[in-house]
């Protein structure tokens, strides 16, 4: 895993692994290692993901849960506030296009639930 700038590590799948089983993610980062780019918005508990992500057909999908504790500024009295998340998510990536030159599209609803995966 590598570092990047906010504090948190990259997560790496391999995808030819995805291809023989389904992997289960298990995943804690410390208080503080997520950057949310606001000094409004402070990450104060641990990041607990716990997913799994398989391979159907040329698409990584990964599917689970997330929970933490945030602390932000209550736009109202701008006092610091505490705030449990707990959040369910689906994603899915496909892999990048193999175009030499990038075009241009329209982009539908659907088109913006999927992101982009790049290597093997």
């Amino acid at each position: 895993m590598s570092e990047r700038a906010g504090g948190a590590e990259d997560m790496f799948l391999d995808v030819k692994e995805l291809a023989v089983r389904k992997l289960r993610i298990r995943k804690t980062y410390a208080p503080g290692s997520i950057d949310f780019h606001s000094a409004e918005i402070k990450q104060i508990g641990p990041l607990e993901v716990t997913a799994t992500a398989e391979l159907l057909e040329s698409q990584i999908r990964i599917e689970g849960n997330l929970e933490t504790k945030i602390e932000l500024v209550c736009a109202r009295c701008l006092e610091p506030v505490v705030e449990d998340v707990s959040r369910t998510f689906d994603l899915f990536y496909a892999p990048l296009p193999k175009e030499a030159k990038p075009k241009e599209d329209r982009l539908k609803d659907d088109d913006t639930e999927i992101g982009f995966y790049q290597g093997e």
